[in-house]
């Protein structure tokens, strides 16, 4: 999940195409020096520089949001990695000096990740409902990530780590919606780790061992979207500093709104969300900032919220 830090992209002079619906509500939350992206399933997080042209007519990374928010001839670069299919929170550096900090804190394990997942599995395989922590060896082979099956006599395997809360389970299919927190940052680390415990993510194709039930099937046929994989980066905090006041640093804290198509499944099968994972928001040291302004550092957030959906009941962030 993680990228190496890179300096500031040069912006190509073409004016940014329209071509990805809605690029203005993908754009949720910007200051001085970041620009945080929902990114949108489908999109690569890394904008591929030789393929600048090629995205004015095809958009298959974020790059022509972030050409929106070019400053002279400095393209927002993304401090992290979101898989093409994962939806979430993406935060891109406007300057070279802010990405090196977020690279660091990354590095140190500063920043905190949550994203929220639907697995395969009902209340029967989520009996504990305290956090569990998963903690394996991952290694790649040929692309694929996998749990080594002799950890012991494993060589490049590398610790690993996500916890797990569950939030709700569906009482009419064996779905459950849980929370993933990535302690580490290994690549499909939280794809590998929901299928080592016996309960893929809904629409992984590519880890899932077993495919989906009929019971499952025939709740979410017409929602199920090739596309669609139900991993969604929800929320990410890394500290900043104000330029004024004695508390200069702070954590900041960026709640990307859920996608419609993950709402909307969790209302077919009866699992609640939380108003606030569907709303999304700004946090300071873990508080929401309800008016989404924060003039210390120039930061707004930039979504109109939607209406709040049946479900929907109060959270906070701890």
């Amino acid at each position: 999940m993680l990228a190496a830090s890179r300096s500031a992209s040069t912006a190509t002079t073409y004016k940014a195409p329209a071509a990805i619906p809605g690029w203005r509500q993908h754009a949720i939350y910007v200051d001085r020096a970041i620009v945080v992206l929902n990114k949108p399933t489908g999109l690569a997080s890394q904008p591929a520089p030789h393929k600048a042209r090629q995205e004015k007519s095809r958009p298959t990374t974020v790059r022509p949001i972030l050409e929106r928010f070019a400053d002279s001839d400095r393209l927002p670069w993304p401090c992290h990695r979101l898989d093409k299919r994962t939806t979430g929170a993406l935060v891109c550096g406007k300057n070279p000096s802010i990405q090196r900090d977020l690279h660091s804190q990354f590095a140190s394990g500063h920043v905190e990740r949550k994203y929220l997942a639907i697995l395969r599995g009902g209340a029967k395989t989520f009996k504990a409902r305290s956090p569990i922590v998963i903690q394996t060896l991952l290694e790649t082979h040929d692309g694929a990530v996998s749990v080594p099956h002799d950890p012991g006599s494993s060589v490049e395997g590398k610790i690993s780590e996500t916890h797990l809360r569950v939030l709700a389970s569906s009482p009419v299919v064996p779905l459950t919606l849980v929370e993933l927190e990535a302690k580490t940052g290994r690549r499909h680390q939280l794809r590998v780790h929901a299928t080592h415990i016996g309960a893929p993510i809904l629409g992984d194709t590519r880890y899932a061992r077993s495919k989906l039930s009929p019971q499952i099937t025939e709740y979410i046929q017409d929602l199920q979207d090739e596309d669609n994989l139900y991993l969604h980066a929800s929320y990410i905090s890394f500290f900043r500093y104000r330029t004024t006041g004695q508390n200069k640093r702070f954590r900041l804290g960026i709640m990307a709104p859920l996608p419609p198509s993950f709402v909307a499944l969790c209302q077919r099968v009866d699992i609640p969300i939380p108003e606030e994972y569907i709303e999304g928001g700004v946090y300071v040291d873990g508080e929401r900032e309800e008016s989404g302004i924060l003039d210390d550092i120039e930061g707004r957030w930039r979504v109109k919220n939607r209406s709040v959906r049946p479900h929907a009941e109060e959270k906070s962030i701890t």
